[in-house]
């Protein structure tokens, strides 16, 4: 286990590693960074969710739309037009 942290930790950005979280200040920067990163990661997972449910809205507007659509073209064939049992018995 010890191994593979040891093999990441080689060469410059291993060595540029151990000096940041060796220094206080080094650390104060990486835990800056670490928020702002965190932070870009909520804001994109937020945006995310927004999409979503305006697809997820659009996508219900579709079907309610073809919903009536359909019902409103059954009615027409039921007024307009024989049902098939009737014309089939006359």
């Amino acid at each position: 286990m010890f191994e593979n942290i040891f093999k990441g930790l080689k060469g410059p950005w291993g060595i540029l590693a151990i000096l940041v979280a060796a220094t206080p200040t080094g650390r104060k920067y990486a835990k800056l960074a670490a928020r702002e990163i965190v932070r870009a990661g909520i804001v994109a997972t937020e945006k995310v969710k927004e999409v979503v449910a305006e697809i997820k809205e659009e996508g219900a507007d579709i079907v309610a739309e073809l919903q009536e659509e359909r019902a409103n073209e059954l009615l027409t064939e039921g007024n307009g037009k024989k049902s098939r049992k009737e014309a089939t018995s006359a």
